[in-house]
C-alpha cells in the first residue's frame, strides 16, 4: 500500500512536531506530548467527519475508517484470510464482523430467469408492434392525426432492411453504414440525415427497454468528440469512414508531454469551486500532440509558436495566458522557467477589435416584444408567449440566457413577486425581486403553460414544449431569429445586436432612470451589481455603457451640482 507508505512520509515531514517523545501520534498544539487516551482521537475523528458533510452509518470515530477499509478490500475480490491479516485478527469470525454489506452489493448474487422470465417481444418483429408503439409515444398526433406516418414509413424499412440482413436483428456499424449509403442514393444527403435521427432515437428506445443491446449510434457518440448525428452520418457515407470517424474521435485527452500539467492546473482550480473549462488548454495540448519534437523544445518557443497561430489579436492573448499558466506550474520545481511575455501592441488590438455591446432604445425593446409575440409557430402555440417572456426576464430582469432557460417553475414565487436564481456563474445563488409589469407577465405566461397541459411539478422547466425544457442553444437560436424578425440583426450571419447585449441595455437603462428620478447613482451601484449576481463593482463596469443620452443625464446632474457650489461660495 504504497499511498498509506507516502502519507506516513508526509506526516514526519511536515505534520509531526519536533519532539523526542516515542509515540508516533502526538498533539499539534504546544506542548506536544502523547494522546492520553483513544477518546481524544475520536473526538478529532468525529469532527473532520462533520465538517466533511458525511453522515455514516454505525460507527462514527476512527473505528469506522476501519469498517471502511475491509470493505474496501472485500469489494476488490480479496480473500476474507488476507482481509483479516490486514486488520491484524486471528479468526475469520473477528474480521466478519467488520463486513457490513449493502444492499447492491448482493445484487451480484441474484440468479437471473432463464429467457428473460417474461414473455416479451424481440426485435425485430414481423408485426412491427415495437415501432408502432415507440411512434405512438412520441405523442406526434397532436400536431397532426398523419404526423406519425412518416416516423413509422422510415422505421418499417430500416426495420425490413435489417432482417433482410441478420438473423439476430442487432444491427452494427457494417450494417448502419450500408444501410445509409443505400438511403443516401434514394435521396439528398439532409434526407439521409433526418433518418438516421430518426432510427438512431428507436434504437435507444430499444435499448432503454430491454430489446436491443446496443445502439451502434451510441457507441460511435461515445468515443467522438462531435456527437452529433449529422457528424457521424457525414462520416460513415464518406469514402474512408475509418479515417473519418478517427478524426471525429481526435486526439486523446491531454495527451502531450505537458498533458499532466494541465490536467493538474484544471482539477486544482475546481477544486477552489470554480466552473473551470479545459477547452482552451485541450486546444494547446492538441497543437502539442501534433507538433513534432514538442518535448525537446523549451516552453517559449512552443508558445511563440502555438500565439503565432492564432487568428486574431484576441486568441492570441487567450494563448498567451495558457502558456503563463502552464510556466508557472513549471516554475515551482525549475525556477529557471521563464513567463511568456504579452504583447502589449497585440493587447491594444484585441481591445480595438472587441464588439461593443448594442444598447437598445426604449421603441426597439418595445418592436422586439411585440414581434416575440407575434413569432410565427402553428406546431407550437405556446412559443411566442415563451419567447416574449424570455426577452422580457433578458431586459426587466437583466439575466443572463443560461438563468432563463435553468429556471424552473419552483423558482416562481408569485405571492412575493420575486425569482430564484440558482447555482448561476461562479456557483451563486440569488433572488430578485420584478417589476409589477413584469410579473405579470410571468402570470400570464403560467396560465397558458398550465392550459397547454405542461408538468406542474416544482423541478420542471419553466419554459416548456412538447418535448422537454429548451437548451442554451435552441433558446439561444429562437430569440435570434425574431431579432432577425424585427429587423435588428442581419438576416445571416453573427454581426449586429446579440441577446446578452439586452443585459446591457438593462444597466444602462436603470441607470438612465436612476438620473431621471434624482436619486444618488453612486450610492446604488451595489444594489446593481448584487442585482446582476456580481461579486463588486469591477465586474459591472463591463456593463455600464457610455451613452449619449447617459452622459448627457450624469452632465446635467454635474451642472446642477456645480452651479449651487459656486452660489454658495458666491454667497460666503
Amino acid at each position: 500500500m504504497p499511498e498509506v507508505g507516502q502519507a506516513i512520509l508526509n506526516y514526519l515531514r511536515q505534520g509531526r512536531p519536533q519532539t523526542s517523545l516515542r509515540e508516533f501520534f502526538v498533539k499539534a498544539t504546544a506542548p506536544a506530548g502523547a494522546f492520553a487516551n483513544g477518546s481524544s482521537l475520536y473526538t478529532i475523528f468525529s469532527r473532520r467527519i462533520r465538517r466533511a458533510g458525511l453522515k455514516p452509518e454505525g460507527k462514527r470515530g476512527p473505528h469506522a475508517i476501519r469498517y471502511a477499509r475491509a470493505m474496501s478490500l472485500l469489494r476488490a475480490n480479496i480473500p476474507l484470510k488476507s482481509i483479516g491479516d490486514v486488520l491484524g485478527h486471528r479468526s475469520a469470525a473477528s474480521t466478519q464482523v467488520y463486513l457490513k454489506l449493502a444492499t447492491e452489493d448482493l445484487r451480484s448474487v441474484a440468479l437471473a430467469v432463464p429467457g428473460g422470465g417474461c414473455m416479451r417481444k424481440t426485435w425485430p418483429d414481423r408485426e412491427q408492434a415495437l415501432l408502432r408503439r415507440y411512434v405512438a409515444e412520441l405523442e406526434l398526433n397532436q400536431e397532426s392525426p398523419r404526423a406519425g406516418k412518416p416516423y413509422e414509413s422510415v422505421l418499417r424499412r430500416f426495420q425490413m432492411f435489417v432482417m433482410e440482413r441478420s438473423t439476430k436483428g442487432s444491427p452494427d456499424r457494417i450494417m448502419i453504414e450500408a444501410w445509409l449509403r443505400g438511403c443516401l442514393q434514394r435521396s439528398t444527403l439532409r434526407l439521409t440525415i433526418r433518418r438516421a435521427q430518426i432510427v438512431s432515437g428507436f434504437l435507444d428506445w430499444l435499448v432503454r427497454d430491454g430489446f436491443l443491446t446496443a445502439n451502434p449510434f451510441a457507441e460511435i457518440c461515445s468515443t467522438s468528440r462531435r456527437r452529433s448525428t449529422a457528424a457521424i452520418v457525414h462520416a460513415l457515407v464518406s469514402p474512408d469512414p475509418d479515417s473519418a470517424l478517427q478524426r471525429l474521435r481526435g486526439l486523446p485527452r491531454l495527451g502531450s508531454h505537458l498533458g499532466p500539467i494541465l490536467q493538474a492546473h484544471v482539477e486544482h482550480m475546481k477544486t477552489l469551486g470554480l466552473r473551470y473549462q479545459e477547452n482552451r488548454f485541450r486546444h494547446c495540448d492538441e497543437f502539442l500532440q501534433r507538433r513534432p519534437g514538442a518535448a525537446r523544445e523549451s516552453l517559449a518557443t512552443l508558445v511563440q509558436e502555438y500565439v503565432t497561430l492564432a487568428p486574431s489579436p484576441a486568441a492570441q492573448m487567450e494563448r498567451v495566458k495558457v502558456g503563463r499558466v502552464v510556466a508557472r506550474y513549471l516554475q515551482r520545481t525549475d525556477p529557471t522557467v521563464m513567463l511568456v511575455k504579452r504583447d502589449r501592441m497585440v493587447a491594444r488590438e484585441a481591445l480595438r477589435r472587441r464588439k461593443n455591446p448594442c444598447i437598445f432604445t426604449k421603441e426597439q425593446i418595445q418592436h422586439l416584444f411585440q414581434t416575440a409575440r407575434e413569432y410565427p409557430s402553428p406546431k407550437a402555440p405556446l412559443r411566442p408567449l415563451s419567447l416574449y417572456t424570455m426577452f422580457v426576464l433578458a431586459y426587466c430582469a437583466g439575466l443572463r440566457m443560461a438563468e432563463i432557460v435553468g429556471l424552473h417553475l419552483g423558482h416562481i414565487r408569485e405571492a412575493n413577486d420575486t425569482i430564484d436564481i440558482r447555482d448561476t456563474k461562479f456557483f451563486k445563488s440569488r433572488r430578485l425581486p420584478l417589476s409589477p409589469s413584469a410579473m405579470a407577465v410571468i402570470h400570464r405566461y403560467l396560465l397558458a403553460r398550465h392550459q397547454a397541459h405542461a408538468p406542474t411539478d416544482a423541478e420542471s422547466p419553466l419554459f416548456w414544449h412538447q418535448h422537454g425544457g429548451y437548451a442554451y442553444v435552441t433558446a439561444n437560436h429562437l430569440m435570434r431569429r425574431v431579432m432577425r424578425s424585427a429587423g435588428l440583426k442581419l438576416d445571416s450571419g453573427r454581426a449586429g445586436p446579440r441577446v446578452h447585449d439586452l443585459r446591457h441595455s438593462f444597466v444602462v437603462h436603470r441607470m438612465i432612470e436612476w438620473y431621471e428620478e434624482g436619486v444618488d447613482v453612486q450610492a446604488k451601484l451595489p444594489y446593481l451589481w448584487t442585482y446582476l449576481g456580481h461579486r463588486d463593482l469591477h465586474s459591472s463596469l463591463h456593463y455600464i455603457t457610455i451613452t449619449q443620452e447617459l452622459l448627457q443625464r450624469a452632465s446635467e446632474r454635474f451642472r446642477a451640482f456645480s452651479a449651487q457650489a459656486v452660489r454658495l461660495r458666491e454667497e460666503t
